[in-house]
């Protein structure tokens, strides 16, 4: 009988601990803002407006990776994926030290169904910069997703 009662408490101290993490993550991406558009980026309503110009500024400058990325977040927000993935391929291939853009890229393939493809390229901005906390963040959570709750754990504590 002791026996079970001490397998019963060790399960429920792991389902607390994964509950906990799941809260956590939680909150950091409900309350969180998004820091990569300014206001009146926001305020702006018309993102196809929005591409011609940024195609026009990319037209005077082909190696502006930070053009191509923002462009490539307005061809997500629009879901036209493929021209997105386009836009932040030429950015990371331009400059693949920038954090951000991988995790742009891997908004993509997760809003895509592609989740294993998402935690990868996220994984690979991650090596660019092992303290990048939105991404740790960011993978926490896609491996929640996929009940994975170890690996998730792990990505919390590296941000705690």
């Amino acid at each position: 009988m002791i026996t079970i009662l001490k397998e019963v408490y060790r399960t429920s101290i792991s389902l607390l601990s994964h509950l906990i993490v799941f809260l956590l993550i939680s909150f950091f991406f409900c309350c969180r803002e998004d820091g990569n558009r300014s206001i009146s980026e926001q305020k702006q309503g018309d993102k196809k407006q929005q591409i011609i110009d940024i195609t026009a500024r990319i037209n005077e400058n082909r190696m502006n990776a930070e053009l191509f990325h923002k462009r490539g977040k307005l061809y997500l927000d629009i879901k036209d994926y493929d021209e997105a993935v386009r836009d932040i391929k030429v950015a990371l291939k331009i400059d693949s030290t920038q954090t951000i853009f991988y995790h742009t890229f891997s908004d993509i393939y997760y809003a895509m169904g592609r989740v294993e493809e998402a935690k990868m390229i996220l994984e690979q901005g991650i090596y660019v910069d092992p303290e990048y906390s939105e991404g740790l963040l960011r993978l926490a959570e896609l491996y929640l997703f996929t009940g994975q709750f170890k690996e998730s754990t792990d990505y919390l504590k590296r941000v705690l």
